[in-house]
């Protein structure tokens, strides 16, 4: 005898993606780390003499979401140099 189990569609919507969320957690790290492996990678120091803004300021910004996201690689922080030149091409 099988048993049947009844889902209506907001269900199995919540299930599939439930399932893969694990899957494009590890695809979004994936194509960071592919971007990341071909784009040059500034330190802190390099973000500050570009933008001529200071720390405090970089990471304020960065909590504000007006300033690129930062990427870490172990205990090393960097920022993509493609994405400070597109902000500093938009900034007044």
């Amino acid at each position: 005898m099988q048993a049947v189990i009844k889902l209506d569609v907001s269900e199995i919507e919540a299930i599939v993606n439930k399932a893969i969320e694990p899957l494009e957690r590890k695809i979004e790290k994936m194509m960071v780390k592919l971007e990341t492996e071909e784009e040059e990678r500034l330190t802190i120091k390099e973000v500050r003499k570009i933008t001529k803004l200071g720390t405090t300021s970089i990471y304020n910004k960065m909590k504000e979401g007006t300033f690129p996201k930062s990427y870490k690689e172990g205990s090393r922080t960097y920022w993509l140099k493609s994405d400070i030149i597109e902000w500093m091409s938009q900034s007044p």
